[in-house]
């Protein structure tokens, strides 16, 4: 049985996603998207890693579900607040399968 944080959390996630996401504006989502992967990102660094690590397919292929925009919002993002990044080693992030050698 599932702690009541947990039901609670739950029910906070699919309220975003079902009522309060879809009214964003497409440059509301971009700020949303952009907010998020930078924080991933910035923590990817702190642990010496590189900033896309923890992007990958399964991660992209996930996003693609709930934004079927991504794309559109990527490019923006790329374009109008991550231009001295590396477009290319994102694109090779996201194809790339999830790394699971750590699991055992």
């Amino acid at each position: 049985m599932k702690d009541n944080w947990i039901k609670e959390l739950e029910a906070a996630a699919e309220k975003f996603w079902k009522n309060e996401y879809p009214k964003k504006s497409f440059e509301q989502r971009c700020e949303y998207w952009r907010e998020n992967m930078e924080k991933g990102m910035r923590e990817q660094e702190k642990m010496g890693l590189p900033p896309f690590s923890v992007f990958n397919k399964a991660w992209y292929e996930s996003v693609k579900e709930q934004e079927p925009e991504i794309d559109q919002i990527l490019d923006a993002l790329f374009l109008n607040h991550w231009k001295e990044m590396d477009k290319s080693a994102f694109q090779n992030a996201v194809n790339a399968e999830e790394d699971t050698s750590d699991e055992e």
